[in-house]
């Protein structure tokens, strides 16, 4: 219930020179909003950042995939590994970059897969006019 009267944001959606671009916690994979799409609706920030109003949003959030000992297949928005996002995990995404930031590794660049973005945690970084993620 404290939650439920907190505006929650867990995604923000933008667009860059027409690129669609999404912010994520951990990011999304495309099998979980596969499993979820009825609940969840037409993919957007908006409508993930929804999944925080309702009860069973709150337990597709809860999502946890083997990567990081959960049971599930795909982790949540909340829970993804960057292991999981694998080429048909992100097939069919409608945004032409996701910038994930959750994770820790070494190193000074983002790591790229696909049309994903995963930045470490400990570090600041600007994104470009042309989708590059340089750290500051």
């Amino acid at each position: 219930m404290l939650l439920g009267s907190v505006d929650l944001q867990i995604a923000h959606e933008t667009r860059i020179n027409g690129k669609r671009i999404l912010f994520t916690h951990a990011g999304f994979t495309y099998p979980w909003y596969l499993a979820h799409r009825n609940i969840i609706g037409e993919l957007s920030a908006d409508n993930l950042n929804g999944l925080t109003k309702r009860e069973e949003g709150w337990e597709a959030l809860a999502d946890i995939s083997a990567f990081r000992d959960g049971c599930e297949a795909y982790g949540s928005v909340l829970w993804a590994d960057r292991g999981e996002f694998t080429h048909d995990a992100l097939e069919d995404v409608p945004f032409d970059r996701q910038i994930v930031g959750h994770n820790q590794f070494s190193g000074n660049e983002a790591l790229t897969l696909g049309t994903v973005s995963i930045i470490d945690c400990h570090h600041p970084f600007a994104l470009t006019a042309d989708l590059q993620l340089v750290r500051i």
